[in-house]
């Protein structure tokens, strides 16, 4: 019979160093963390606000894309933000509040066609 989840989670986490796993990256399973930093690059800080984008995105979706989390990259909660062909919401996510995720928009606007440059030089090296 297979492990649960939790059992799986101890298994991995034995032999994988924590400090290495960034918080909420820490219930996912680790030997996939190393791998998962190179391929998500973060592109942006704005005080607690971090935005990056997602080797998936790149390499399967047709327009530009930006993942926003607060304090750590977290694929699960993060919001999700087209950049074309205009910016827009495309997850609001579970762990930024409404202002916060007003100010990410913000920060986009401001940002717009650095984070484009950004993408294509990003969806460049993941295709």
């Amino acid at each position: 019979m297979g492990l649960d989840y939790k059992s799986r989670l101890s298994e991995v986490s034995s032999y994988v160093p924590r400090a290495k796993i960034p918080g909420s990256l820490c219930s996912s399973l680790g030997c996939f963390v190393e791998k998962e930093r190179r391929m998500s690059p973060k592109v942006l800080e704005e005080g607690e606000l971090i935005f990056w984008f997602h080797s998936h995105d790149a390499l399967y979706e047709n327009q530009a894309s930006l993942h926003v989390g607060k304090g750590s990259q977290d694929d699960y909660n993060d919001a999700k933000i087209w950049l074309e062909p205009e910016i827009e919401i495309a997850r609001p996510g579970r762990i930024l509040r409404s202002h916060e995720l007003n100010r990410a928009l913000k920060v986009i606007e401001q940002n717009h066609n650095y984070l484009l440059e950004q993408w294509d030089e990003f969806k460049g090296r993941t295709s």
